[in-house]
């Protein structure tokens, strides 16, 4: 069972609304218990009283294995620690404090931390990094993150990737899935130099959708995911997603100009015979006023060679596909 609680201005209700208690104790412990919450703040600070300290969380805090939280300011990281079920942590817009510790470990004294499998964050950089930095083997006000399988980051800027780069260095003997999401963020992030793999060795995904430069960085469209791909060991999925657009004054033939050579090498060394998927999507913007047909051909002529080299290489099953969108200038 899910429940979603949006957090007014005087939250404190969470802990002295008798009814809503009594509700929350009913789910509990009627036949679909509650495992996934949503706290959705409107960054306003959770309010925490004694009340909601000792009535609210510890009726869900047991029982909970998936928790979003959305824009919540200072939320305790005590308050994950102890919810023993916790398998998957999304953070979006969110703080993570340590402030009060001696409170919250009153109420919620040390036990085993939880184990997280999923973690997904936007916007969270300081979140992550308290998450990281919790990490000491004497602590147990936090989650575990050396046991994470997936990794979901939705890049802003490049601070998302660099704290993302110490999460992969924790979990690096478990993780098999990786994503790397621009999720329609129009900023341009840059990979080269800031993702090592090298130490996660049981990488099955990997997930990058990016943005290529911008008016102002002129980069290879493929510069960021080769420099990562060549420190991968092992991958049997690689989803590549590149948007690009003609106003950044990179014209279709940038796509041809990149460095596919280096794309093909890699791949080939990472599959070394074994089965390998590969799917290469590219998303291009023009104006309105430019013909797509133009811009399709240029774009094919990308991807021609490259099937055809694929095809020597059966074990590699290639995937490609591309779109153009037109825009207006504001």
């Amino acid at each position: 069972m899910c429940i979603h609680i949006i957090i007014t201005p005087d939250n404190d209700w969470l802990g002295n609304d008798e009814t809503f208690l009594e509700v929350m104790k009913a789910l509990v412990n009627g036949k679909h218990a509650i495992e996934m919450v949503t706290l959705e703040g409107h960054y306003r600070e959770l309010v925490c009283p004694p009340a909601v300290l000792t009535k609210f969380f510890p009726v869900i805090l047991p029982y909970v294995a998936s928790l979003e939280l959305q824009s919540i300011p200072d939320f305790p990281l005590p308050i994950l620690a102890s919810c023993p079920k916790l398998k998957i942590l999304q953070v979006s817009d969110t703080d993570l404090t340590l402030k009060n510790l001696d409170t919250f470990s009153n109420h919620y004294p040390p036990s085993s931390r939880p184990r997280l499998h999923h973690l997904e964050h936007y916007s969270a950089v300081d979140a992550i990094r308290t998450l990281a930095k919790s990490q000491s083997p004497e602590s147990t006000m936090t989650v575990e993150l050396s046991t994470l399988q997936t990794l979901k980051v939705h890049m802003y800027d490049l601070e998302d990737v660099i704290v993302s780069q110490d999460l992969i260095e924790k979990a690096s003997g478990t993780l098999r899935n990786i994503f790397f999401l621009s999720t329609d963020n129009p900023n341009y992030v840059p990979f080269t130099g800031h993702i090592n793999l090298c130490q996660v060795r049981q990488l099955h995904r990997l997930v990058l959708d990016f943005v290529v430069g911008n008016k102002t960085v002129k980069e290879d469209p493929l510069a960021g995911v080769n420099s990562i791909l060549q420190t991968i060991r092992t991958l049997r999925i690689l989803d590549i997603t590149i948007h690009d657009q003609l106003s950044y004054g990179h014209s279709p033939e940038h796509f041809i100009k990149a460095d596919w050579p280096t794309l093909e090498r890699e791949i080939k060394r990472i599959s070394n015979g074994n089965a390998l998927d590969v799917r290469i999507d590219l998303r291009y913007l023009i104006p309105r006023n430019v013909a797509k047909a133009n811009v399709h051909a240029t774009i094919e002529d990308v991807f021609t060679p490259i099937c055809l080299k694929a095809q020597n290489f059966p074990h590699i099953r290639l995937e490609t596909g591309f779109r153009i969108d037109n825009f207006h200038y504001s």
